[in-house]
C-alpha cells in the first residue's frame, strides 16, 4: 500500500465489515456504512469530481457541520483522483 485510500481496497478484500463508518440520521437513528459501501461511494464521488471538470492537482475544499461519514468518503474520493483535499472548519469566515 502506498496511498491512504489503498486501505479501502485492502479492507474490502481482506477484512470486510458491516459497520466501517457509523452516523445518526436526521431522526437520530444509527446508520452504518459497510467497508464495501464506503469504497463504492468514494469511487462514485471520485468519478463525479472528474465529470464536473476537476483535474488531478486541483484543490478541493471540504467542510461539514458535524463529523460525518460523507466527509471521510469525500476525502478518499479526492485522493483517488489525485486532487488535494483542503479541510475547512464550518465556522470559517469568508475573509
Amino acid at each position: 500500500m502506498k496511498r491512504l485510500f489503498d486501505l479501502l481496497y485492502h479492507q474490502v478484500a481482506n477484512f470486510p465489515i458491516d459497520n466501517a463508518l457509523n452516523a445518526r440520521d436526521a431522526d437520530g437513528q444509527w446508520i452504518s456504512y459497510s467497508s464495501q459501501k464506503v469504497l463504492e461511494s468514494a469511487e462514485l464521488a471520485a468519478s463525479g469530481l472528474l465529470n464536473l471538470g476537476f483535474e488531478p492537482g486541483d484543490k478541493i475544499a471540504i467542510t461539514s457541520y458535524k463529523n460525518r461519514p460523507e466527509w471521510v468518503i469525500m476525502d478518499f474520493a479526492i485522493q483517488m483522483v489525485g486532487m488535494i483535499s483542503i479541510p475547512m472548519y464550518p465556522t470559517i469566515s469568508p475573509s
